[in-house]
């Protein structure tokens, strides 16, 4: 079956073509074809996979062939049979397009105690390898879809003591997947201006700031933190190329967290502001006139040469604490006014708001058993 599907699909790209056109498409590479259809049709041609009547959300990008990935990891014959598949050989094609952004288990050593999706160590064994695991957005989120929760309208029925909250904008990542056990302890919310195929513990949350730059737009939910979620003792950001590992009460513990109200990951390579800047033209994450305005903006400030640069990829907040309250706001009136780059604008906010107790995670996030730090989609 698999063969003659494949065979098919050669002789559908090849159709019209001159002979010398057609045998060197019937014998390519099954990327060189997917390829070919592209530029050929506008779209891919590979079919969807065979799992009852359900199609997927989308489409994850195309991966590379990978008998490595399939020998390694995937095992067809038992993807295949938990999944209905008409012949194993399928069985990559549909993790790659249906199984992945789902968090399917691509063998029984890894599946949870339902035999069908990941554990979540084994989520972390995937995406610390490199699996593109997670949903990408599908539409764009109307503004008054029923699916999104308004931010200024959220409330804590259940009396839960912890917010875990990321922001997915644009196509940059994917939304991770979370052990549905730590929702006993926490809730989790995922900003976004795209319809998603929500894992069921998440909660879609409209972004209700505009800008042009989604980073921004991602920006000022992790910015606003304390207003959205006021009515929980504590605040879990996440970047949304971020994955959570472990229980986040079990992380907060681990923290001591009657010492802090603020805490950050210190910077594992620089240590200040305008060493940061120069880092951003390096790597292309900042237009270079925006960054030489904002250093002009800042470098009277006192705080301007100290070593006291953070990577803010995971943030703990008290959101009820005044000195939180503050310091945020000037933060983001500092973003405002000059770079999308929060790490650029953060240490003066600290250094502006008396009586901020703040504390820095353990190690650095590359080294954290607690997240693990995932390439953006369009790395």
């Amino acid at each position: 079956m698999g063969l003659a599907k494949s065979l098919w699909r050669r002789y559908d790209l090849a159709r019209d073509e001159p002979v010398w056109a057609a045998m060197k498409i019937f014998f390519s590479s099954r990327q060189a074809r997917r390829v070919i259809a592209l530029e050929k049709y506008g779209e891919d041609l590979r079919p969807h996979c065979s799992h009852g009547d359900q199609q997927p959300a989308e489409a994850a990008e195309v991966w590379p062939d990978s008998p490595s990935f399939r020998a390694d990891v995937l095992q067809e014959d038992w993807y295949a049979d938990v999944h209905g598949l008409d012949c194993p050989t399928d069985a990559l094609e549909h993790y790659q397009r249906y199984g992945a952004c789902r968090a399917l288990a691509p063998n029984p050593d890894l599946a949870d105690p339902s035999g069908v999706v990941l554990a979540h160590w084994a989520v972390e064994f995937l995406v610390r390898a490199g699996v593109p695991i997670g949903a990408l957005g599908a539409e764009e989120l109307a503004p008054d879809d029923r699916k999104a929760l308004n931010p200024y309208e959220i409330e804590n029925p259940n009396g839960k003591k912890i917010a875990v909250v990321t922001a997915i904008f644009g196509r940059f990542d994917r939304l991770m997947p979370i052990d549905p056990a730590w929702q006993e302890n926490a809730d989790f919310f995922a900003f976004s201006d795209s319809s998603i195929e929500m894992p069921t513990e998440w909660k879609l949350v409209h972004g209700v700031y505009y800008n042009e730059d989604p980073r921004r737009r991602a920006r000022f939910a992790k910015l606003h933190l304390p207003t959205f979620f006021s009515g929980y003792d504590w605040v879990v950001w996440i970047d949304g190329n971020i994955l959570l590992c472990e229980d986040p009460k079990t992380i907060l513990e681990h923290l001591n967290p009657d010492s802090f109200d603020f805490i950050t990951f210190k910077h594992p390579d620089r240590s200040s502001i305008v060493a940061e800047a120069a880092a951003c033209i390096t790597f292309n994450k900042e237009d270079g006139l925006v960054l030489a305005s904002h250093l002009k903006q800042h470098q009277d400030h006192p705080a301007f040469r100290d070593e006291n640069l953070y990577e803010t990829m995971v943030l703990f907040l008290r959101p009820s604490s005044s000195h939180v309250q503050d310091m945020c706001a000037k933060w983001w009136r500092s973003i405002m006014r000059g770079s999308k780059r929060d790490q650029l604008s953060l240490p003066l906010a600290i250094a502006d708001t008396q009586g901020l107790r703040v504390g820095h995670l353990p190690d650095s996030i590359a080294r954290s058993p607690f997240f693990a730090k995932i390439k953006h989609t369009n790395e």
